[in-house]
């Protein structure tokens, strides 16, 4: 799990900012006029908000994330999977997640 309790998102309006110097290649993937394949997760927030990751736990078969605003609005977003949240939370915060599994497999001891 690379996101933890305590990780801020911030669901950006709709518009997109412009490409500015300095940005990264994720930064600027992440600001694309591509289809997110979170749209529903997305409608759960209220656009330009700052959450805080708050708990993560199983529900039924699936993994929930609870978020709280600044102004203490709960959130609870259901996922399949831990990586299907933690590709979720990248793509807000126009991060890459590491590949853990291949910095194990590529570990040399």
């Amino acid at each position: 799990m690379h996101y933890i309790v305590g990780t801020q998102i911030t669901v950006t309006p709709s518009r997109k900012t412009p490409i500015r110097p300095g940005m990264s290649s994720s930064q600027i993937r992440s600001n694309s006029t591509g289809i997110s394949s979170y749209k529903e997760q997305r409608e759960l927030f209220d656009p330009g908000d700052t959450y805080t990751l708050i708990r993560v736990y199983v529900k039924g078969e699936n993994v929930c994330y609870k978020f709280a605003s600044l102004s203490g609005d709960i959130t609870e977003v259901e996922f399949s999977s831990v990586a299907d949240a933690e590709n979720f939370i990248s793509e807000l915060r126009g991060e890459s997640v590491p590949d853990y599994e291949k910095i194990n497999r590529d570990k040399t001891d």
